[in-house]
């Protein structure tokens, strides 16, 4: 009997759910209107992004911006009803071939991207670097330590499995290996 395929964007998803739970820094996070999603990225190999977050609004949560004599909107994603404020993209394999600790930390990276108003913009830092800060290093070691955090927290470990598994061995335990895609969103012109 054929194994269904394994949505991985799913189960990352559904992880997510439980860090912003059990993580005080991350409470303010509503996964309902968060998605996770797949890009291609052209090789497993170490160089390139990891993943990236995509606000669905502009700075401060407004809807739309002027830019000289034109205004522009963001689009809109809905996804089960809801309105999406972020898209949280995972690339693959890249990201799937990753350890699974750096994965994890990866994972906490980009929710910590979310601002703590949850208006759809990304948490500014006061700085020249506004989405790390000062320090590339502290805010990697601060990710470090949240992943732990959440580590010692004793989640279930059936929820973190699939973290053990790279792109092989889960096309060797499940077969085929999918998730969800959404195209990048775009500012557009408003009328």
């Amino acid at each position: 009997m054929k194994c269904p395929p394994f949505d991985y964007t799913r189960h990352v998803a559904d992880l997510m759910e439980d860090i912003v739970r059990r993580c005080p820094e991350l409470s303010h996070i509503d996964m309902s209107h968060v998605s996770v999603a797949f890009t291609t990225s052209r090789s497993g190999g170490r160089g390139g992004a990891y993943a990236q977050i995509a606000p669905l609004r502009f700075e401060g949560g407004v809807r739309e911006v002027a830019k000289g004599m034109r205004r522009y909107r963001m689009q809109t994603f809905i996804h089960r009803d809801k309105e999406l404020l972020y898209v949280i993209y995972l690339a693959s394999p890249r990201f799937i071939d990753l350890p699974f600790f750096q994965k994890l930390t990866t994972i906490v990276h980009e929710l910590y991207h979310i601002s703590p108003d949850f208006n759809g913009d990304l948490r500014r830092f006061n700085s020249r670097n506004y989405a790390h800060g000062s320090s590339r290093k502290r805010y990697n070691e601060k990710m470090e330590a949240l992943a732990n955090g959440y580590l010692a927290s004793n989640p279930p470990e059936g929820l973190m499995e699939f973290l053990h598994l790279n792109m092989k061995g889960l096309q060797e335990k499940f077969g085929e290996v999918t998730g969800r895609r959404v195209q990048q969103p775009r500012a557009v012109r408003v009328a």
